[in-house]
């Protein structure tokens, strides 16, 4: 007889009557038997002496649906041979077959550390010679899915995941019959794939046949709540992995039945932090969610604290308890303020006819909450949703040319007809900016370009220096704040229209991009594009981007560009490939240039500005990005000269400026041939940031502000090429030091103002 684990009991009992000779037993340590303890041990026979001949021995480790971690001492010793055919240990998953095998061992390199669906089953099988020390394993049967019936908790995915080459888990939450489940995650690390078809974790509202709140494999920051007191949770993959797995945390709060969140479609309401005890004091760990929405799209939603007394934080950072106002149907929507303290947010306009409120606090300080009336009012930012026509039509800031309101948000969507367009082109719109007066302490004009595949980038206006024109795909957003400061201003003044694809410039400074740069043209097309600067002066054009596919010697795809106002001019350059091409430089007040793709694909971003202090010498920039050069690069500039690039990035960003050539002749002292870099918007020693010359390695430097000046001085002894540099705006730069912008008004609107701005 054998017994089934490592302890065997024999008991011997007698009576009164009858004696007899008795018995005698041998006994010898077997090897095999199952192993159902949440932990343990198991080696071969007389480890770590040498075990015996012709053994078979067969451990089961846990049950079916169990997870086991198995663990190998370092002192395996099983008699080596080339294929283990003598000696050997084998391992199998769930049931033993060829087809769940894990691996087959002898020698003496210890097999890995892994996880496994149970029951594990472990072989142990020796010949009839040359014994070894054997092998002794640690194992341990962990849980994969639990039932929580307490009011917080933690789930995760079980340690040891990249063993596993299988998981289905499941959890279930139960809360008290009046509270809702929120589940928050503190780590999640999934395999993501097309609709998580390898490996995801289902969040079910109910029990697990319930509705399906989400089904995840990528990481999200979203609080999921339950409608009810249960929620269930499905961790299920289907192969070995390397990421970390999931950890998140659940508590029991308040849902809408409680007053914490729903949807208010009323004309006017009210809502309210949730007291459900009814101590004058709001309840903690709350996420509550509110959702006020009008169904006409001419409608906005002006709101009014009537009350508010929310936890502060150290800085009025609002860590703890918050209410917080997003500009939409989602906590992604813009986000309109974020509040704490006990002074009431001032009224406020949304910019459409939907905002979320949400309310969150933790479990330590409760106060007295807030009151939010609200009441659905005609918009005054007039229609939100305009489709542009061949004809220019207007759009101005409200009250325009008046003062415009303070506390608005408006939003307007701006579309184009596509079925009625013949190319891609045709689906364009082009913005033209009038007027921008509006002062940089917090209210600004952004809009949203829209490229191909739904791609979209801001730009945020300020100020009075502003791009000429704007193209983007249909469906731009121009977005307008106003805070709740009385400035005086005007606002803004634009107008849009369908796109044109041939274009006159006729600012000093400007960008020209391929159409919907940086998305690559790949239709057929043929556009002319002509800068007619001021007279007298001349025309410096500067590539950062250019790629245009190469077709012989740039036959029929080809950016062309002419000294003159039309195609008889003379031919500067012929451009096709894929590098950045060098500067170009007129000899007169225009150049005209000729983009044409037929087959292929094409796209190039080049900035150009104006001078009057000779070919290529200074001017002023405003872009998002751009580049400039010394005057004729990549020929020497060897004459006697001062030449000053005024460079200015939108409103609230700061300007980075970065060499990407250098090489003048040096002197000692660096007293001429040099390049300076100042901060701000004038020349002035005090401003100055560094002064470079000869074969420096010039530095990355980024401005206080969102201007920086370029001040190169150069001799007739310089045979150097010179330098070329880029710029670009550098993020948001602080509120206190938006003032800067204001301190200088520009003196000519049309100095900085340019043509087209891409972003």
């Amino acid at each position: 007889m054998e017994s089934k684990g490592r302890k065997m009991k024999i008991t011997f009992r007698s009576n009164s009557q009858i004696n007899a000779d008795g018995f005698n037993i041998k006994y010898s340590s077997g090897c095999g038997g199952n192993f159902t303890q949440y932990h343990g041990q198991i080696f071969s026979p007389n480890y770590p002496v040498t075990y015996g001949d012709n053994l078979n021995c067969t451990y089961t480790i846990g049950k079916p649906g169990q997870y086991i971690s198995i663990t190998f001492d370092e002192n395996f010793s099983i008699e080596q041979n080339t294929d283990c055919t003598f000696d050997y240990l084998e391992i199998y998953q769930m049931q033993v077959s060829e087809g769940t095998k894990q691996g087959k061992y002898c020698g003496s390199i210890q097999p890995a550390t892994r996880t496994l669906l149970g029951p594990v089953t472990v072989r142990f099988i020796t010949d009839v010679s040359y014994g070894s020390r054997g092998f002794l394993l640690n194992y341990e049967i962990m849980s994969c899915g639990a039932i929580f019936t307490e009011p917080r908790g933690v789930i995760s995915t079980p340690p040891s995941l990249n063993t596993v080459s299988y998981m289905d888990c499941t959890w279930q939450i139960t809360a008290q019959p009046n509270k809702v489940i929120a589940l928050k995650f503190s780590s999640f690390e999934l395999e993501p794939t097309y609709n998580c078809w390898l490996e995801y974790l289902e969040i079910r509202d109910g029990n697990l046949t319930g509705p399906l709140i989400g089904r995840l494999c990528t990481s999200d920051k979203v609080t999921y709540k339950s409608s009810g007191n249960q929620m269930s949770l499905r961790y299920h993959s289907e192969y070995k992995k390397t990421e970390k797995g999931f950890s998140a945390f659940y508590y029991s709060t308040y849902g809408p039945s409680q007053g914490c969140g729903g949807m208010l479609n009323t004309s006017t309401g009210e809502i309210k932090s949730v007291d459900v005890d009814s101590d004058g004091q709001y309840e903690s760990n709350l996420d509550c969610n509110w959702l006020i929405m009008s169904s006409s799209p001419n409608q906005v939603i002006l709101l009014n604290f009537t009350s508010f007394n929310v936890e502060s934080s150290r800085n009025n950072t609002c860590v703890y308890d918050y209410v917080e106002l997003r500009d939409g149907m989602s906590k992604d929507s813009p986000l309109i303020g974020h509040y704490c303290g006990s002074t009431p947010p001032s009224s406020l306009i949304t910019s459409g006819n939907r905002v979320t409120v949400i309310f969150h606090t933790n479990d330590a300080i409760n106060l007295a909450g807030f009151t939010i009336k609200y009441s659905l009012i005609p918009s005054p930012c007039g229609s939100t949703a305009l489709t542009s026509l061949s004809s220019a039509q207007n759009l101005t800031s409200p009250h325009y040319p008046s003062p415009y309101p303070i506390n608005l948000r408006c939003s307007w969507v701006i579309s184009k007809n596509t079925s009625t367009a013949y190319s891609y082109y045709e689906g364009l719109v082009q913005i033209s900016i009038n007027e921008i007066d509006i002062p940089c302490n917090g209210d600004y004009v952004e809009i949203q370009k829209k490229y191909q595949y739904d791609d979209v980038k801001a730009l945020r206006l300020c100020g009075s220096k502003h791009p000429h024109e704007i193209v983007s795909q249909s469906g731009v957003t121009v977005t307008f704040h106003s805070g709740g400061v009385n400035n005086g201003a005007r606002g803004f003044s634009f107008s849009y229209k369908n796109a044109d694809c041939n274009r006159t410039f006729m600012k000093d400074n400007g960008i020209l991009t391929n159409p919907d740069y940086p998305s690559q043209y790949n239709t057929e097309s043929y556009c002319a594009m002509t800068i007619n600067a001021t007279a007298g002066k001349t025309i410096s054009l500067y590539f950062q981007h250019l790629m245009i596919h190469v077709s012989g010697n740039c036959a029929e795809e080809y950016l062309k560009i002419y000294d003159g106002q039309n195609t008889s001019a003379r031919l500067l350059s012929i451009l096709c490939g894929f590098e950045t091409a060098p500067p170009i430089f007129s000899t007169g007040n225009f150049l005209h240039l000729v983009f044409s793709i037929k087959y292929s694909f094409g796209s190039f971003y080049a900035t150009y500005t104006t001078t009057d202090q000779g070919r290529g010498c200074g001017g002023r920039l405003y872009a998002e990005k751009g580049a400039l050069s010394s005057p004729l690069f990549p020929q020497p500039y060897n004459r006697t000269a001062e030449c000053i690039w005024y460079i200015s990035v939108p409103g609230y960003h700061t300007a980075r400026v970065q060499f990407t050539s250098f090489a003048l002749n040096s002197t000692d002292g660096c007293d001429t041939n040099y390049v300076e870099i100042y901060d701000g918007h004038t020349v002035d020693i005090g401003k100055r940031i560094v002064r470079y010359c000869g074969t420096d390695t010039p530095a990355q430097h980024n401005s206080e502000n969102n201007e920086i000046i370029v001040r190169f001085v150069s001799s007739p002894s310089n045979d150097r090429p010179g330098f070329t540099m880029t710029f670009e705006s550098n993020g948001y730069f602080p509120e206190n030091a938006m003032s800067v912008i204001q301190l200088h008004p520009v003196e000519a609107e049309d100095s900085y103002s340019n043509d087209y701005m891409y972003l």
